[in-house]
């Protein structure tokens, strides 16, 4: 690979959490990105070429050089969580809310898609009559 050149993915995982009182050390993987030189027709490993111009007595020249070497390719990635109260309130408040929203969706199919929607307008509408009683105070 030194020779013809190559490309190598080197992956730097860390997955860490900040809860506890551990070190967070990552992970490494290294592949080889391009296909070993036997398994394919084309030009395999990292190579490039270029040309040096120049002139030397009036006659001008031009050197055409092929250049191999090692290309790395470094992907680092991971998660890093700790637990906050803050978005905990947050994602308990949405719930709640989408809770009452649901019992306002509930109420408008009722009262407005189904057959026996007079039935449950009724029902949602019952009038109770309490007997309206004074609070006794009592006197020392």
């Amino acid at each position: 690979m030194l020779l013809r050149g190559g490309v190598i993915i080197i992956e730097i995982i860390w997955n860490c959490d900040f809860d506890l009182y551990s070190r967070c050390f990552p992970k490494y993987n290294f592949k080889r990105f391009d296909l070993p030189f036997g398994e394919t027709r084309t030009a395999s490993g990292f190579n490039f070429r270029y040309a040096n111009r120049f002139r030397k007595n009036g006659v001008e020249y031009r050197e055409l050089y092929k250049a191999f070497g090692l290309r790395f390719i470094i992907n680092v990635s991971g998660v890093g969580g700790k637990f906050n109260v803050v978005p905990l309130m947050m994602t308990i408040g949405a719930g709640l809310g989408l809770m009452s929203i649901s019992v306002l969706i509930a109420d408008c199919v009722m009262l407005h898609c189904t057959k026996k929607r007079k039935y449950f307008q009724k029902v949602k509408e019952i009038d109770l009559n309490f007997v309206n009683t004074q609070p006794k105070i009592a006197r020392i």
